[in-house]
Formats: structure tokens, sequence, C-alpha cells
């Protein structure tokens, strides 16, 4: 399993075992279950065993066994036949395996549903679900309102607008855990379209990271702005404040939109305060990349003293 995918995996499964069962529909986050992971000494080494829980249902006991595939090996049915065997041997409950297939780049189409292991007269079959995380919607992991469920959104079967919803609920989390699991969703999401896709989208298509609430919200912004003020007492109000404005719309081109700032010049043409605020509402209003380019490319060009000078002449 790729590094980006097995890190992400555990993470979730460290932070959230039960949302995790819940996410490849094993245990319902609705069932009246506890699930605690099973001793490690009941276990192979930890590279060789993704996950392995004990769940409590009322009187029924059994354990939910997780490995996590980013590419589909052959001898997958024979590694988690054997795998089963040995929990089932050691802890003498019902094992339930699940492969959890990340990437849809490497849809190994039809897989079989069962391992087998032969050891001379020992024959040894162990059913497992096979997941394959883009063809799970979306929705169910943002219905959760699990954190450390949201950053799978990026695998799932999602459409702009729940990226969008993964994003602010992402920003919504506790300080303490919000970058994490904003990390983990960008990581997942180079996983799945590489960094320059995954990029674009997010310019393109979702531009989510800084909402307007959030913008307008930024430590960052509220001190360009202050500084703005500081400054216009020293250079003249009206100055300052265009100052502060000119310096809060560049931070927005640069976070919500990178690939613009070599457009972002522009703005030193701009002289009214009242202009650089209409400016930076309409870029954190703009829904794309292509609709923040048509804000900045229809800025007037700065005009020359000898341009200037005719005007004046011709008052």
């Amino acid at each position: 399993m790729r590094r980006t995918g097995d890190q992400s995996f555990k993470s979730v499964a460290e932070e959230d075992a039960r949302g995790l069962l819940a996410m490849v529909r094993r245990v319902p986050l609705s069932a009246k279950a506890t699930v605690r992971p099973l001793e490690r000494e009941l276990t192979r080494e930890p590279l060789l065993v993704d996950h392995a829980y004990h769940v409590r249902q009322g009187r029924k006991n059994w354990i939910e066994h997780l490995e996590a595939f980013t590419r589909w090996p052959l001898n997958a049915p024979s590694r988690l036949a054997e795998y089963a065997q040995e929990i089932s041997v050691k802890t003498k409950l019902p094992v339930y395996s699940t492969a959890v297939l990340l990437l849809e780049a490497y849809d190994p189409g039809s897989v079989p549903s069962f391992g087998r292991i032969v050891r001379g007269g020992v024959v040894t079959t162990a059913r497992y679900q096979v997941v394959k995380l883009w063809k799970l919607p979306a929705a169910q992991l943002l219905e959760s309102r699990r954190p450390f469920l949201l950053p799978w959104v990026a695998l799932c079967n999602a459409r702009p607008a729940q990226l969008i919803e993964a994003g602010r609920r992402i920003s919504e989390t506790s300080s303490k855990v919000e970058p994490r699991v904003r990390a983990m969703f960008h990581s997942l999401g180079g996983l799945r379209y590489g960094k320059d896709e995954w990029r674009s989208i997010l310019e393109e298509e979702v531009s989510m990271f800084l909402t307007r609430e959030i913008l307008r919200e930024s430590p960052y912004v509220q001190d360009l702005l202050k500084e703005g003020k500081k400054e216009g007492k020293e250079k003249g109000k009206e100055e300052g404040r265009q100052e502060g404005l000119r310096l809060a719309v560049q931070q927005v081109i640069e976070v919500r939109f990178p690939s613009l700032i070599p457009e972002a010049k522009a703005l030193n043409s701009i002289n009214r305060a009242s202009d650089l605020k209409q400016l930076h509402n309409d870029l954190m209003g703009a829904r794309s990349v292509a609709a923040a380019r048509r804000l900045l490319q229809a800025i007037p060009p700065p005009r020359s003293r000898r341009q200037a000078k005719s005007a004046v002449q011709g008052l």
C-alpha cells in the first residue's frame, strides 16, 4: 500500500475506529456496539496486518479485520485467508475480513470474494468483503459529521459541491484536529488525482479553503486592515486605507487563486479605496479561476503622465 494511503488509513483507524467500520459498511453508526482494537499480541506485526477490532453488540462478539490496498496484489486472497485464520485461532471468535481498495486508477475489476490456503490435508477457506472507496457515496461521510471521515470524501464518489462541503466542515473542526484532518484531505486528494490536477480542481471547482466567512475572519486579513489604518495616520487616512485593502486583495488572490498571482500587479493601478473594497468582495465571491481572471482583466491600465496631463488640459 502506498505510504500516503497507509498513513491516512492508520490515522482514521487510530482516531475513529468506529467511524472507519461504518465507512466500509461493517458496523453502522446507529448500531449499539462497542469497538476496540484487538490486543497487539493476538495479531501479526503491525505492517502485516492492517487493522483488527473486537466488536461487541449485545451478546454477540466478533472480530472485524480490515486490509487496505492501493493496488490489488495477486496474493491478496490467500493473504487475507491466512490473516483471518490466524486471528480466528487465537481469539476463538468469528472473523469477518474486508479488503478496502483505495484508488479507482488501480481498479482490478472483478476480484475473488474468498481466499484458500492448502497445506497438505489442511484446507482453509476464508470469505471477505471487497469495498471500492470510489463507489461509496460521499454523502454518508458528510452526514456522519465525524472529522476524521471527512478527508475520505476525496476518494469517494463525490460531486464538486460535496468536496466544497467537506472542506467547509473541515474548517469548522476544532483547532486541535483541523490541521491533521486538512493535511489528510490534501494527501488523499493528491493521491487520487495527482498534485497538479488536485490543485486545479481546488482552484477551478472548489475554491473552498478560504470561504467568504473564513477569509473575513482571518487574523492575517484583519492584521492587514489594521496595518492600513496605522499607515493612514502616517500617510493620510485614504492612502493608508487603500494600502490595507490592496494587501487584503492580494491575500485573496494568493490563497484562493495562486495561478493569478502574476496578474495581481494590476492592483497598483487602482487608486480608490471603494474600488479595492468592491474588488475584494467580488474576488471572495468568485467561484472559479476564470471568473477571478475576468475581474482582474477588467481593471483599467494605469495612465501615463502624458495621458493624465492631457486629461487635465481637456477639462
